[in-house]
């Protein structure tokens, strides 16, 4: 418990200040639900939702950081379940109406498929 309070900096620190007479396993539930995925599954579904493409961002970012955000929003998912999410929130950020629509023509199987078939596809254009 000393160290886990001694470790613990940043915004973590006043977290212990409400903390004083807790157990070492009540400050863990504690950060855990302050700054672990658990509690925060909503969150990374509203950002992938809304995730868009940045202006000079590859598509290997891109799919990249879609994969981080369903890994986040879906922990308990297959890996099945993982590829369908991934490729659909993927075509949907490339803000690219066009693009979209040429990908989604193809129909990739999953989100690996659909970034090289974007890549390819916007070479073409």
């Amino acid at each position: 418990m000393a160290h886990l309070k001694a470790s613990l900096t940043g915004g973590a620190g006043p977290l212990l200040w409400e903390s004083q007479d807790s157990t070492f396993d009540e400050i863990v539930e504690k950060l855990r639900r302050r700054y672990g995925s658990r509690d925060q599954q909503e969150k990374f579904r509203t950002e992938m939702r809304y995730r868009k493409r940045h202006t000079n961002e590859t598509l290997q970012e891109l799919a990249q950081d879609i994969e981080r955000l369903i890994i986040l929003a879906y922990p308990q998912a297959g890996q099945e379940v993982r590829e369908i999410l991934g490729r659909d929130a993927f075509i949907d950020s490339l803000n690219n109406p066009a693009l979209e629509f040429k990908v989604r023509e193809k129909e990739p199987k999953s989100l690996n498929n659909a970034l090289a078939l974007a890549m390819e596809l916007e070479a073409l254009l």
